[in-house]
């Protein structure tokens, strides 16, 4: 390496890295290559910012690997946990700079390429020295398969049937193809308009300038946590990506047809139930998913416990023994966070679980919730004791939101609070257990009503309380997918004192009462807008008209609105809280 701007003895280049009879094995269902040409574009101004002497060096992260032991080739194998977007990068610039020195009639430079960074000879064959996941194994294959078409094949010592015939699926082009043809433009036009030889020093520049620190891990369950203090602006490794590799990793390596078909049916389903809205909230999901599904097995995980943790207990198991394991935790774990009933609970538990879905119970609950929600299923619980367990615990977490309490301190409680109960669980002694705690607040009657007083409209539960107190009075609009997408909580006297039409109101007595609980109301999105800052009688007569919302309607009952209506709306609720969340 020309320069180092570390004092590690890790750090080094990309052209070390590849020089060296190893090869580096990307784990069969990581996921695929992803750089596109912008990502590509990027790396070559900065190829380009050393080249022109505006820098020496380009720090490009931590390359973090695990040794492979029993690899499929006698090369010394390491299995690459973070760096495979920039390794697979560098190889495949290689490969088009090859490509392009041929196409050039400079095959001695193209075939000093090969032979020192894409390939190694070993046992009188040709072993690429990057072996990709399965979905990009069939593009790399194909690239280098046409090197040698291209001319690699005239020189006498690389001859294409001593490259090694890796299995290739022959799935759709991946992105490793697209950017490679991106890369030997950009190398082409390099070389066109400067010349072969300086595009050949721009590769040795990415082979020896662009500086990464090689770690070589004990345990790949470290790799995520050192990459995420390492690098940024990089696309981390997750929990799902290790366990999706060690179900299916050890039948891709023997056999990747029926990887990929064990892939297709049972881990591509799975991955998909949790798609909500978006690619990312699908991400985001399924990686919350793993962390209570450990703590359930085990409570003394913690989350970088739970790769090693399932990877032990799943040592001997099939892939398919494994994903029956997952799937009876996805079900209660999606009832929860989506508001789902494929449990096929009763009306009552469905409700229940349902309320801890809307209220948005804090993730520190969901091992404690969805193990209740599976001993029902396996029919170790009586439905009815699990809506007491489940009204204990909303009753718990609705009172500290509304008195403003911060969820700290909540994983430690409903991690354990199943074996701190030794098996005699029911609603009293889940109650008992949560109001015990000393560092864990559990508010009094006393508490929740003096925070009521106050400002709830700011509170996250606002939402929620407006909702349940609707729900309470038996209307009929109570959908999961209204609450979602068309609820809002409005004022009914207006959060700006208006000039006109509210005149029983002052501006001290507005800064007091307005964000009481008596002052708010649901109504759905559009309604909220269209009443607004309007005088009582305005917005009285067109939410009684319209309204959907029961306790909306209620409201306009009252011929105007006055503070002391108002404070008798708030101690009628105050009420009311305190005997639903009991």
């Amino acid at each position: 390496m020309d320069t180092k701007i570390t004092t590690s003895q890790q750090e080094t280049s990309f052209g070390e890295l590849l020089s060296n009879s190893r090869q580096f094995s990307i784990p069969p269902f990581q996921r695929p290559y992803s750089w596109k040409k912008k990502n590509f574009d990027q790396l070559f101004e900065d190829l380009l910012a050393i080249h022109d002497k505006e820098e020496d060096v380009h720090f490009m992260g931590a390359i973090i690997l695990d040794r492979r032991h029993g690899g499929t080739t006698d090369l010394s194998t390491f299995e690459v946990i973070d760096g495979q977007q920039r390794i697979t990068t560098i190889y495949i610039t290689v490969c088009a700079a090859v490509s392009v020195l041929l196409k050039n009639k400079e095959l001695e430079k193209a075939v000093g390429l090969a032979e020192n960074f894409l390939f190694a000879y070993k046992g009188g064959r040709w072993i690429p020295k990057i072996s990709p996941s399965i979905p990009d194994r069939h593009d790399l294959n194909m690239i280098l398969a046409n090197l040698f078409i291209e001319g690699l094949d005239e020189d006498p010592n690389m001859i294409r049937n001593k490259l090694e015939k890796l299995a290739s699926p022959n799935v759709r082009e991946a992105q490793v193809s697209k950017t490679y043809s991106a890369i030997r433009k950009h190398l082409r036009d390099f070389a066109t308009a400067n010349s072969v030889d300086k595009m050949e020093k721009l590769i040795r520049i990415a082979l020896n300038q662009l500086s990464t620190v090689e770690i070589v891990v004990t345990d790949p369950r470290s790799g995520p946590k050192i990459f995420d203090s390492l690098n940024s602006r990089q696309e981390p490794i997750t929990t799902g990506d290790l366990i999706r590799n060690e179900i299916f990793g050890r039948v891709a390596r023997e056999d990747p047809t029926e990887a990929l078909r064990l892939d297709a049916e049972l881990w591509t389903p799975f991955y998909d139930s949790f798609a909500r809205d978006n690619e990312k909230n699908q991400r985001d999901n399924f990686e919350k998913f793993f962390f209570p599904m450990g703590l359930i097995i085990s409570p003394t995980f913690k989350k970088n416990d739970v790769f090693p943790g399932l990877r032990k207990r799943w040592a001997s198991w099939e892939a398919e023994k494994i994903m029956e394991e997952l799937n009876s935790y996805r079900v209660p774990f999606q009832d929860l966070v989506f508001g789902l009933n494929e449990s096929k609970f009763g009306k009552q538990l469905e409700q229940s679980v349902t309320n801890l879905h809307l209220l948005s119970a804090p993730s520190a609950a969901y091992p404690f919730i969805m193990k209740v929600q599976m001993e029902v299923a396996s029919g170790n619980m009586a439905e009815e004791v699990a809506v007491e367990v489940l009204h204990e615990v909303e009753s718990f977490l609705v009172r500290r939101a509304i008195c403003s309490i911060a969820p700290t301190g909540l994983h430690a409680v409903f991690k354990g609070l199943w074996s701190s109960l030794e098996n005699e669980v029911s609603g009293e002694t889940v109650k008992e257990h949560l109001s015990n705690i000393k560092t864990v607040e559990y508010p009094t009657d006393d508490s929740v009503l003096k925070f009521l007083d106050e400002n709830l409209y700011d509170k996250g539960i606002a939402r929620y309380f407006v909702w349940e107190y609707d729900r309470s009075l038996g209307g009929d609009i109570h959908s999961k997918q209204d609450f979602r997408n068309r609820l809002q909580v409005e004022h009914v006297l207006p959060q700006t004192l208006p000039k006109k039409g509210w005149e029983k109101f002052d501006l001290k007595t507005h800064k007091r009462l307005v964000h009481q609980a008596g002052n708010l109301i649901p109504l759905t999105a559009e309604m909220n807008k269209d009443v607004s800052q309007h005088p009582y009688e305005i917005k009285k007569a067109k939410i009684e008209e319209d309204s959907r919302y029961k306790s909306s309607r209620e409201l306009t009952k009252h011929v105007e609105w006055t503070p002391e209506l108002l404070a008798k709306r708030t101690e009628m609720l105050k009420a009311w809280a305190i005997r639903r969340w009991s």
